[in-house]
């Protein structure tokens, strides 16, 4: 059971995540004051920003980041194509 204090930083992580329209694949789980981030938000800066956004909370003591960044598929895809044509040419 999470203490009074855990449930309402977990409140008002719902409340920022609302306010600031972060609509990212995020779960925000909270013990002892701390937060634990996880998911997969669009970039580098999604992640830093989400991160000083929760660490900037009332009673919030620590966050632990373990959001990861969403690989663009596509992006994926040509650089294994180009990997795969310039193996061809050696």
């Amino acid at each position: 059971m999470m203490k009074p204090e855990d449930l309402q930083i977990k409140s008002r992580i719902e409340k920022l995540f609302k306010d600031n329209k972060i609509d990212e694949a995020i779960t925000a789980s909270v013990s002892n004051d701390v937060v634990v981030l996880t998911g997969k938000v669009k970039n580098e800066a999604a992640k830093t920003n989400v991160h000083q956004l929760v660490s900037g909370l009332e009673g919030v003591k620590g966050v632990k980041n373990n959001l990861s960044v969403k690989e663009n598929n596509a992006l994926a895809h040509d650089i294994s194509v180009i990997a795969t044509e310039w193996s061809k040419l050696s």
